[in-house]
C-alpha cells in the first residue's frame, strides 16, 4: 500500500488508453478493453489510488453519438472490467461539448473539454483528491496538458494516438511535455508505482 496518507488518483483517458480507439464509438460492441488494462488498473488500485475516467466525447456535440451513450458506455466498461477481474473505476466524467458542434445545446467552448481541466477539478472536489499527488494518463498531449494544469504528473501513452503525437511532444510547450512516455497503460502504472516508492523512501 503506497498511497495511504493522502487521497491520490490516477485520472485516465478512455479511448486509446483503457479501450481501443475506434473513432467515435457509438455502440457497446465497440468497447474493447486492451489486454493489459486489467493488470494495470489492479496494480494502481492495490496501491491505494482512486481510478477516475475523464473523457472528451465531442461526438455528442457533432451529432454522431447519442447524448446518453457516454454514460451508458462508462457503466458497461466498469462492469466489463469487473468481470475481467479489474478493480472498480471510482468515477467517470465526460465532456460532450465542442465549439464546432452541430448540436446547438452542446456547441460551446467549455472548461471541461481537455486540455481544460474542468473534469479533473470536479472529480477532485467530489472525491477530495490531492491533485499535486495525482497523475493523468492518456494518449493525447491534451491529456498531458490537462494534468499539468492542475499540478498533477502526466504520462503519455504510445497506444491510440500516442505514437503519432509523441514525435511532437519534445518540441511542444512545457505544459504539454509528459513526465514519462509509456508504451501502454501497464508500463505507465509501473512507472507511477516506482516513482511513488522512491518518494516514500
Amino acid at each position: 500500500m503506497i498511497a495511504h496518507h493522502r487521497k491520490q488518483a490516477v485520472f485516465l483517458d478512455r479511448d486509446g488508453t483503457i479501450i481501443e480507439d475506434v473513432g467515435y464509438a457509438d455502440n457497446l460492441d465497440q468497447i474493447v478493453i486492451y489486454p493489459w488494462a486489467v493488470d494495470a488498473l489492479g496494480k494502481l488500485k492495490d496501491a491505494g489510488f482512486r481510478l477516475i475516467l475523464v473523457s472528451n466525447q465531442a461526438g455528442v456535440a457533432k451529432g454522431l453519438i447519442d447524448p446518453a451513450f457516454p454514460e451508458e458506455a462508462f457503466r458497461y466498461l466498469r462492469e466489463k472490467l469487473i468481470w475481467q477481474g479489474a478493480p472498480l473505476l471510482d468515477g467517470g466524467y465526460h465532456c460532450p461539448h465542442h465549439p464546432d458542434g452541430t448540436i446547438e445545446s452542446y456547441r460551446l467552448a467549455c472548461n471541461c473539454r481537455k486540455p481544460d481541466p474542468g473534469m479533473i477539478l470536479q472529480a477532485a472536489r467530489d472525491f477530495d483528491i490531492s491533485l499535486s499527488d495525482s497523475y493523468m494518463v492518456g494518449d493525447h498531449l491534451s491529456d498531458v496538458e490537462a494534468g499539468h494544469r492542475v499540478g498533477a504528473k502526466a504520462v503519455l501513452l504510445l497506444t491510440g494516438h500516442g505514437t503519432r503525437l509523441s514525435a511532437t511532444a519534445a518540441t511542444s510547450p512545457a505544459i504539454r511535455q509528459p513526465d514519462f512516455i509509456a508504451k501502454d497503460l501497464l508500463e505507465a502504472a509501473c512507472w507511477i508505482l516506482a516513482r511513488e516508492q522512491k518518494s516514500e523512501a
